[in-house]
C-alpha cells in the first residue's frame, strides 16, 4: 500500500506594498517621504499620477522616495490635489511586481 503525503507545497509570493501615505490620507506640507515595503530582490520604483517611474532609495529596511510636488510646474501650489501612487519592483525573472494603487490628497503648504 502506497503512502500519500499530506504536506502542502508552500508557494513563495513576492510583494510590493505602499506603507505611507495611508489610503485616502489628507497630507499638508511642502514635501513628503513615501515609504514602500518590498520582499523582492532589487530596486523599487514609484509612479505618481501615471507619470514616469522614479527610483526609491533603501534605508532602515524600507524603500523611500522623497516627493516634492512643488517641482511640478503644472501644479497649483494654492490648492489640494488628489493623487494616485503605485510602486513596483522586478521579480527574479524580470517580471514587474506592482502594488495596488494608493490614492491620497496633498495640500501644498506655502513656505513662510
Amino acid at each position: 500500500m502506497a503512502v500519500k503525503s499530506r504536506s502542502k507545497s508552500i508557494k513563495s509570493t513576492q510583494s510590493v506594498r505602499i506603507d505611507y501615505p495611508r489610503p485616502e490620507e489628507h497630507l499638508v506640507g511642502e514635501s513628503y517621504a513615501i515609504r514602500v515595503q518590498s520582499d523582492v530582490e532589487g530596486p523599487v520604483e514609484v509612479s505618481m499620477d501615471d507619470g514616469p517611474w522614479k527610483e526609491c532609495r533603501p534605508g532602515v529596511g524600507f524603500w523611500w522616495y522623497d516627493w516634492n510636488p512643488l517641482t511640478k510646474k503644472a501644479e497649483s501650489p494654492s490648492r489640494t490635489r488628489k493623487h494616485k501612487l503605485v510602486a513596483r519592483a522586478r521579480g527574479g525573472n524580470g517580471t514587474p511586481i506592482v502594488s495596488p494603487a494608493r490614492r491620497f490628497r496633498f495640500e501644498v503648504e506655502q513656505p513662510a
